[in-house]
């Protein structure tokens, strides 16, 4: 899929990312914690190619995510995502989006963590809700009812995230900020 980037983020400088020592940068996190807004940002500034892990699923089945929760279950979801995932993982090095549970099987988790450095963009469950639902157009069915049930299933996935290299506050951040805060981030993993 091809993006037109804004001039102000095509001509922000490139950076090398030493970390990353040929391996993928994928972003982890809550649903609406900005992983394609910001993967795309990182992927203009480290002159990788991006990948959105929903965005690969919809190309290989030709359902949105939400689509094939309901016609299937989010386990066969996460199946397809799976897939998706291990044939980027098996391509050249690029920035991923990850979806929201993408890290919920294990093959998944430890195939990131051996091909690739994991970022978690952290946001509270309140701050997830309200992006996603500013954002009718994307159905999330996994968001919950309520703020409790998001709340729950936010909880439920900090153990995954607690697997990332570097962890970013995306919560109250405007993208530039994140973005930034990530690449120092990198720039921390290479001076250990």
């Amino acid at each position: 899929m091809t993006t037109e980037w804004p001039a102000a983020i095509a001509a922000e400088t490139v950076v090398s990312a030493p970390a990353l020592e040929g391996r993928h940068l994928c972003l982890c996190g809550f649903m609406a914690a900005g992983k394609t807004l910001v993967g795309r940002r990182l992927a203009v500034r480290l002159a990788l190619p991006f990948i959105d892990l929903d965005e690969r699923v919809i190309a290989q089945t030709g359902r949105t995510p939400a689509a094939l929760i309901h016609a299937e279950g989010e386990a066969a979801f996460r199946q397809h995502e799976a897939r998706a995932l291990e044939e980027a993982l098996n391509g050249p090095q690029s920035v991923i989006a990850l979806g929201g549970g993408a890290l919920l099987i294990d093959a998944s988790l430890a195939a990131v963590r051996a091909r690739a450095v994991l970022v978690h963009l952290r946001v509270s469950a309140e701050t997830a809700r309200l992006r996603a639902l500013s954002q009718p157009e994307q159905a999330r069915p996994l968001l919950g009812e309520d703020l409790d049930e998001t709340r729950a299933r936010l909880s439920a996935r900090a153990a995954l995230y607690a697997h990332s290299d570097v962890e970013v506050d995306a919560d109250g951040a405007d993208p530039s900020a994140v973005t930034a805060a990530v690449l120092a981030g990198l720039e921390r993993l290479t001076a250990r």
